[in-house]
């Protein structure tokens, strides 16, 4: 072939090369592909979180309940979280969690392409020796982050797409600490628990801060199953799975050859859950949460992780929760109930629906601090997974003679003295349009004459509605009143026995008032709430109000205390109580309700005791058997170390001797003389007539008080447990 045939062969039009054909359909194949990719990429980004929301990213945190001390109680939350800064978190967790999850995550930009061809070759020896064991992953701390954050865990092409290309948009917004202080706040790591924070306190009962190189090591190996490594349920598969984030820092250059050896022989060390268990508090805790509900709504408690500062006392609620339980399972042994705590529990943990009829006895408790209205226990209930119902703030029931102190304080208020007499004797009282009203005595008795002192002490009807009568059911309600009583209450006489229905709370305040010198101030749960960045929302500030007069309060608060020294209340002495306490028991008509409500200058504690459907408890099932036990046991054990406060005389309180069946300044005649407290200026001022020997004719008339108090003196008590 000449040369002419050679350039007519490069004439125009003819067909290039075959290598040039090749590499333009290479050219336009990458070119389409990468458009494919660029609008898959595109396409699978239209519901990602965009580059403003990455900045603006906040996690679901949970509301805590702190006690009184400031110490985590409870918490209300859809996921258990505890979100603390990067510098709160100790080196040796960091590195525990970087050698177990993510070794170059400093070095690489999100995804760890060194990683990929270990890890497939790894994989394909695995899935050699077992088609069903577990591959290993080649996700790095950031690939995680944005699963957990944003995406589902399937393992479809379409979601590992969407996870790198979020990978890479994370890597882009936020510095590498950034990163991983989310992934240490974010994780899952199981028993509830998301984060390293909420983790430690599960395990080990305190911050992360204050963990150790072991506890590092296991709380690092838990996110790869939470399940299947909860140290609570599986130790020794937690133990094993420690040693190998042990063995992982080792490798990683971060634990030496002997400390590792070292700490693998340690065994587990976890949290005591039993206290915790049976510390619960769910009335309290409940009571608190519908307030905040309420006041907040349900986004913002369970995920805007408020912090609720609380006046609950872990040990006094745990003190009232034990004593009521034990007390009452005393009460169900002795009384032979058919249904009681265990055998209708037994029927439900076997799956048996409980009829209405099914019930056991009940009981609630209000522990509140005297000077400050602070509620310091409250117990709703016997078991709050079998009835959310509060006894102690829902509803209420009728007081029975617990109501009495509004009458007897009416009475001094209205010029009577405690050593005034009343005559205890029949009374029937025409009511216009109603049958007539004919109080009676728990008793069955009628005493004759005898002191308003005596008449509280031993808890006796007809005085309280005798003066009731005198002096108008309207002043007894507005004293009820002006001490925190706020349900509803009926304009009628029988109001002087309780027949009302008043909450437990309620008539704690009440009695808190009085112990508080008649200085009334309104019993609170919250005492502060602060957001998560720690703007105070709303903070308690007390009212001290003075209801009463100190001189009239004293006078009460004096007589309560004879209820306790020898009255129906002196079963608490008994049982090894010896602070000055004042206080007195209630029981409705056929022992329906049982009551005692107490105080001393620290604390004021009322318990309820009954069935929720009004059934009779039985005989014997009156407030001094049935509630005051309770009381005693709680306010010895709270007041162990406290010194005895007595109740302060006012000025213008004197004590002056009297003639105890008179009431009258005694004569050397007197067969007994006995110190009573008076207002200045209300004193008796003349002798006792009664007992002079002109007057013995009158003797046979007198009052023998010591024969009251046989006749009037429990028949049969029961044995205190």
């Amino acid at each position: 072939m000449n040369g002419v045939e050679r350039n007519q062969r490069r004439l125009p039009g003819r067909r290039p090369p075959r290598w040039r054909r090749l590499l333009r359909w290479a050219a336009g194949v990458v070119a389409f592909l990468l458009g494919m990719g660029l609008a898959t990429v595109a396409w699978l980004s239209r519901d990602l979180p965009s580059t403003t929301r990455l900045q603006v990213i906040t996690q679901s945190v949970k509301t805590l309940v702190l006690d009184k001390d400031g110490e985590v109680y409870g918490s209300y939350g859809i996921e258990n979280r505890l979100p603390i800064p990067l510098a709160q978190v100790p080196r040796h967790l960091v590195d525990a969690v970087l050698s177990v999850e993510d070794r170059r995550f400093y070095d690489h930009w999100g995804i760890d392409l060194l990683r990929w061809p270990k890890v497939i070759l790894t994989d394909i020896r695995i899935r050699l020796r077992s088609r069903s064991a577990p591959l290993h992953g080649a996700s790095t701390l950031t690939q995680q982050l944005a699963r957990d954050l944003f995406l589902t865990k399937d393992q479809s092409l379409r979601r590992k797409i969407k996870e790198a290309i979020l990978t890479l948009k994370i890597e882009r917004t936020y510095s590498k600490d950034e990163i991983l202080a989310m992934y240490l706040n974010q994780i899952y790591f199981g028993v509830g628990a998301y984060g390293v924070e909420s983790i430690s306190q599960a395990l080990f009962g305190k911050p992360a801060a204050e963990l150790d190189v072991v506890e590092a090591a296991l709380v690092a190996g838990l996110p790869k199953n939470p399940w299947a490594y909860d140290p609570f349920r599986f130790p020794e598969r937690a133990r094993q799975r420690r040693n190998i984030a042990l063995a992982m820092m080792r490798d990683n250059g971060v634990l030496d050859e002997a400390a590792c050896d070292s700490l693998q022989a340690l065994p587990l060390t976890l949290r005591d859950r039993k206290r915790e268990q049976a510390r619960s508090g769910s009335y309290f805790l409940e009571h608190v949460r519908r307030y905040l509900e309420t006041r907040y709504g349900t986004e913002r408690l369970y995920r805007d992780g408020l912090r609720v500062f609380t006046t609950i006392d872990p040990a006094a609620q745990l003190a009232a929760e034990e004593q009521l339980e034990a007390h009452l399972r005393y009460c169900e042994e002795r009384m032979g109930y058919d249904n009681t705590y265990e055998s209708v529990t037994a029927r439900i943990d076997s799956g048996l629906a409980i009829s209405a009829s099914e019930q056991y006895l009940q009981g609630s408790v209000v522990l509140l601090d005297v000077p400050t209205g602070a509620v310091r226990a409250l117990v709703g209930g016997r078991d709050f997974r079998h009835s959310e119902y509060n006894r102690a703030v829902q509803d209420g029931r009728p007081s029975g003679s617990a109501f009495k102190i509004f009458v007897y304080l009416a009475a001094i208020e209205n010029g009577f003295a405690p050593s005034d007499h009343i005559l205890d004797t029949p009374v029937v009282i025409e009511i216009p349009g109603h049958p007539a009203y004919k109080p009676r005595n728990h008793s069955g008795r009628f005493l004759g004459e005898i002191s308003l002192r005596y008449a509280l002490n031993k808890s006796i009807n007809i005085p309280a509605v005798k003066l009731t009568q005198r002096m108008g059911p309207m002043t007894v309600i507005n004293y009820a009143r002006r001490l925190g009583i706020e349900s509803p209450l009926p304009n009628v006489l029988a109001i002087s026995l309780g027949s009302e229905n008043v909450t437990p709370l309620e008539m704690t305040s009440a009695y808190a008032t009085v112990a508080a010198g008649g200085i009334r101030t309104r019993p609170y749960f919250i005492a502060r709430v602060v957001d998560r960045w720690g703007q105070v929302l709303e903070q308690h500030q007390p009212e001290r109000v003075e209801v009463l007069d100190a001189k009239s309060n004293y006078i009460l608060a004096n007589m309560l205390e004879s209820v306790i020294s020898d009255g129906t209340g002196v079963r608490a002495r008994r049982m090894g109580f010896t602070h000055p306490a004042a206080g007195k028991t209630g029981t409705t008509d056929d022992n329906y309700d049982a009551w005692f409500v107490g105080f001393t200058r620290y604390y004021a504690c009322g318990v309820w005791v009954g069935f929720d459907e009004r059934l009779s408890m039985g005989r014997w099932m009156e407030g001094a058997h049935a509630a005051l036990p309770i009381w005693a046991g709680i306010m010895k054990e709270i007041h162990t170390d406290l010194a005895p406060l007595p109740f302060e005389q006012p000025e213008g309180v004197i004590t002056l001797s009297v003639c105890k069946d008179s009431g009258l300044l005694p004569t050397q005649y007197c067969p007994e003389v006995v110190q009573e407290v008076f207002i200045e200026g209300k004193q008796p001022t003349r002798p006792c007539d009664r007992h002079a020997p002109s007057e013995a004719s009158l003797l046979g008339t007198s009052v023998d008080f010591r024969e009251l108090d046989r006749q009037t003196r429990d028949e049969e008590e029961l044995p205190t447990p």
